[in-house]
């Protein structure tokens, strides 16, 4: 389950997100992106990380257009974001 979460979570600390990890702590939210993804197993933790985080950019002035381009995702992730 560990490596799972891992592979989920960690686009959380690359491109396009990296524009943003001056502004916003991203650890806070790779955490609790791992945590989750280890006591639930569920994709849906993931997608909930993330839109909180670029939801912290976005307020910080950062805007992050991650949805269109995949950047990486897990193919789960994406799909499920249709």
């Amino acid at each position: 389950m560990l490596s799972t979460a891992q592979s989920a979570c960690k686009f959380l600390k690359q491109s396009p997100f990296t524009d943003c990890h001056a502004k916003v702590d991203v650890m806070p939210y790779y955490k609790h992106c791992m945590y989750d993804m280890c006591a639930t197993g569920s994709n849906a933790s993931v997608c909930v990380m993330v839109e909180d985080y670029v939801k912290a950019c976005a307020e910080q002035g950062v805007y992050i257009n991650w949805v269109k381009k995949g950047h990486g995702m897990p193919k789960y992730f994406i799909q499920r974001l249709g």
